[in-house]
């Protein structure tokens, strides 16, 4: 035991999984004994807790009081870390190493309650890798608990999950667990989960049905927690319409949520179908027969350099490509299924793939003459002559206000406070932005002493945009080589259409992308050029488009990140008043 004694933090999580609220204040009181045996002091402060969060990495992001935890350990104010268990600081192989990694460089000691652990003991690590890995595969264990009593419930005759438009959940005594839950045919919905059957098989399209629904005020499946409720979208149609269940059958893992989870890991899927004669509300042709009509045309946005790279000013949706003859279309999916269903007569959630052409080949065009170029060399060189004191005060007081926004996130997501996508999308953003600001410091310490003057220019002699300029119009180019291309050189292009005939961009140009292939360098990747444009469509030549900069500056790698957070929330703001 080490002779040095301050002040000690608690950690103490139940999960949803098994465990009560009171297992809480159970694991503190004990910690604390351990504690006041060992010497140290626990400010009420430095007990930290997470209640019904999942210690595997889906709860990780609403863990609010393991990353007040964290930022203790990192501020210096603890000396030692007590918990009662190894899996309450979670369940996942990274997690608790990354947990022990920080420990150990901050000299921060831990002491494990139940199993008497010490970092600061003999032979630490190989009973923690021991621990490790039973708490890990416990988290197996729970998921493989958890599937087969879900499985016994359907075996029994009972159904699982939230029921889907046109049934409710009502409780079911099961003989074995002596509780569970069944659903029941809603009539009312039944009968518009009918119509809808009956008007697909009739030709009309998802967005039309989507549209009908809609205009009548029909609630969407699973209401959306905002006030207007959400709306209908054709994929709504869809996946309603795919329903086994509707004729009478559930099938296990035949959910798309459940098919994408199997395609990410890339481990075959087995469905298993159970029947529900009792549930059906759809005879099993016209299921059939709904099933067999014709779909919207498959997406070709695979086969285009441009296909998930810009996005959406209003919703930061990634936009999809359409095909209209010869036009190729950027559209933002999510934007025109709400103007759809909104019934509103503004198009702006699209624009043709040559203004964006045109922009890219003026972006290349202005590289020199707008004295870019110099600039670079500038802040290249002012990594070689230290001159970064003021941006590394810069960058340490942007991470404390990263870590102060995150962890409001954090607290309003746990809380289920507002849109909960919402809130998740804007926790990766100052994720994304503090993993950049860290990346960044950790590079002008790196890059200090690598780079010389003589190194910068043979780098900036190597960078060629009218190379590029020339590769990315290449009809023979491959379109997935083009698709890389351009995710390496534009690492972020946002877009909003203005009015009919006019967009806003934000694009932003990764310079030391633009380096001739086969060129080797030394260069860290810094330096971003964040260029504004407004596009304007000529309506005398409806095919030709007219970029006009509006500005541009020298972004460090961080800065970038930052800029297209910032830009992206503005465009969504000017736009929704703009509605």
């Amino acid at each position: 035991m080490s002779d040095k004694k301050g002040n000690a933090a608690i950690y103490a999580r139940y999960s949803s999984d098994r465990q009560s609220p009171t297992s809480i204040e159970d694991q503190v009181r004990l910690c604390q004994e351990l504690a006041l045996r060992e010497g140290y002091e626990v400010q009420s402060e430095h007990v930290f807790s997470d209640r019904a969060i999942t210690g595997t990495k889906a709860g990780l992001a609403l863990r609010e009081g393991f990353a007040q935890l964290a930022r203790a350990i990192k501020s210096g104010e603890i000396r030692c870390v007590i918990i009662e268990e190894i899996s309450r600081a979670g369940r996942e192989l990274m997690t608790l190493v990354s947990f022990l990694e920080e420990l150990d460089k901050r000299n921060v000691r831990l002491l494990v309650r139940s199993s008497g652990l010490d970092s600061f003991a003999e032979n630490f690590k190989g009973y923690f890798s021991i621990l490790m890995g039973m708490a890990v595969q416990e988290s197996v264990n729970i998921r493989h608990r958890t599937s087969r009593g879900m499985m016994g419930v359907l075996e029994r005759g009972g159904m699982i999950g939230y029921p889907p438009f046109g049934y409710q959940l009502v409780p079911r005594v099961d003989e074995v667990s002596g509780k569970g839950a069944t659903f029941i045919v809603d009539e009312p919905q039944a009968a518009l989960v009918k119509e809808m059957f009956e008007a697909r098989v009739a030709g009309l399209s998802f967005n039309k049905i989507a549209k009908s629904m809609q205009m009548r005020g029909i609630p969407i499946p699973r209401r959306k927690q905002k006030e207007n409720g959400g709306f209908w979208r054709p994929g709504t149609v869809k996946q309603l319409l795919s329903n086994t269940l509707y004729k009478g059958i559930f099938t296990w893992n035949g959910s798309n949520f459940a098919k994408a989870a199997a395609k990410k890991k890339g481990r075959p899927l087995k469905t298993i179908e159970f029947a529900r004669p009792e549930l059906q509300i759809i005879a099993t042709n016209l299921w059939e027969a709904a099933q067999s009509k014709p779909g919207q045309n498959p997406r070709k946005g695979y086969k285009h350099a441009y296909n998930r790279r810009v996005t959406c000013g209003v919703c930061q949706s990634k936009t999809s490509l359409h095909y209209r003859g010869s036009v190729v279309i950027l559209m933002c999916a999510s934007c025109d299924s709400r103007r759809r269903a909104l019934d509103t007569t503004n198009n702006f959630s699209q624009v043709s793939v040559r203004a964006l052409d045109s922009l890219i080949a003026d972006i290349f065009a202005s590289i020199e003459p707008l004295g870019v170029m110099e600039n670079y060399r500038s802040m290249l060189l002012a990594l070689v002559n230290n001159d970064n004191a003021e941006e590394m005060e810069n960058l340490t007081r942007r991470c404390r206000e990263l870590e102060r926004r995150i962890s409001t996130v954090a607290k309003m997501l746990t809380r289920n406070e507002g849109d909960g996508a919402s809130l998740s999308d804007a926790y990766e953003r100052l994720a994304a932005e503090k993993d950049a600001t860290e990346s960044r410091m950790q590079s002008l310490v790196r890059t200090q002493n690598q780079v010389s003057p003589a190194t910068i220019e043979a780098h900036l002699q190597s960078l060629n945009p009218f190379w590029y300029l020339k590769e990315l119009f290449s009809k023979h180019l491959d379109p997935a080589l083009a698709n890389e291309l351009i995710g390496r050189i534009f690492p972020e292009i946002i877009f909003r259409k203005v009015d009919k005939n006019n967009s806003h961009w934000v694009v932003h140009v990764n310079l030391a992308e633009l380096q001739l292939p086969g060129v080797q360098s030394a260069i860290p990747q810094v330096g971003t050029v964040e260029f504004e444009y407004r596009v304007r469509c000529n309506r005398r030549a409806p095919t030709s488009y007219e970029p006009e900069l509006v500005s541009h500056r020298l972004l460090r790698d961080y800065e970038a990140v930052v800029s297209a957070s910032a830009e992206s929330g503005y465009l969504e703001t000017e736009a929704a008043q703009a509605v």
